[in-house]
């Protein structure tokens, strides 16, 4: 998690500095700001279902790095809050290639093949009564799959 926020804060850095219409004021506003939806959407993903709400909108009101934020979250908790996950996902209408993959940026491979085989497991046990979701879990299902045989052939 600590890699994702100093992505986020260099990313916002950058783009910052490059922009010299910034004051040094609205500046540290903005870091702010975007440290309070970080907090937020992570507290948040805690209980996803509970949460519904506040995520959605969220995701609805979000720049290019809180929605960074907001996929990696949620994408986190797709093997231990699966149904949730799905309905949130599959409610804020984002696509499966984008939002079923894996939640990290840079990672060792024993936790991306065990976060993966996680996801698989959890996507297998259940259908979800609503189409749309349904048709959501497997799409997400079968981008997690093909994400975790890609890891698979690079090993042999």
């Amino acid at each position: 998690m600590k890699i994702v926020k100093y992505s986020i804060v260099t990313l916002i850095l950058i783009f910052l500095l490059s922009n010299n219409s910034y004051s040094s004021d609205e500046f540290e506003e903005q870091v702010i700001f975007n440290k309070k939806n970080e907090y937020i959407i992570t507290k948040s993903c805690e209980d996803i279902q509970a949460n519904m709400d506040i995520l959605l909108s969220m995701y609805k009101e979000s720049d290019a790095a809180i929605a960074t934020t907001w996929r990696v979250s949620v994408a986190k908790n797709i093997p231990s809050q699966t149904v949730a996950a799905i309905r949130l996902l599959s409610k804020a209408g984002v696509k499966p290639q984008r939002y079923c993959m894996d939640p990290f940026f840079e990672t060792d491979e024993i936790t991306l093949k065990t976060w993966l085989g996680n996801a698989i497991n959890a996507l297998e046990v259940f259908t979800m009564n609503n189409g749309k979701e349904e048709l959501f879990r497997c799409l997400c299902l079968k981008e997690i799959k093909s994400e975790y045989a890609e890891l698979n052939n690079k090993e042999q």
